[in-house]
């Protein structure tokens, strides 16, 4: 994911929970959701209550797996989520 792309991101995620669309997902912004590993129907629950969900670190399950090896710890909080929010 290139830097312009991350911004764009996040700018369409803030546009979209400032709204209340929460359940909409931006036709453009669906394709780097999908590009990222992310699924664009659990989108807004995952931005809405990130901090919520995910502690150190957040991603694909096995992004999880090698930053807790990389870190010498067992498991990071997130795993559930993960799971729901990215794919495998």
């Amino acid at each position: 994911m290139t830097a312009a792309e991350y911004f764009d991101l996040v700018d369409r995620s803030g546009r979209m929970m400032r709204s209340g669309n929460r359940g909409s997902i931006d036709s453009e912004l669906a394709p780097i959701l999908l590009r990222i590993g992310a699924k664009p129907d659990a989108w807004g629950d995952t931005v809405s209550r990130f901090g919520a969900k995910f502690r150190l670190a957040a991603g694909k399950l096995s992004s999880l797996r090698n930053f807790a090896d990389q870190l010498r710890r067992r498991w990071f909080a997130g795993v559930a989520t993960a799971r729901a929010a990215f794919a495998t």
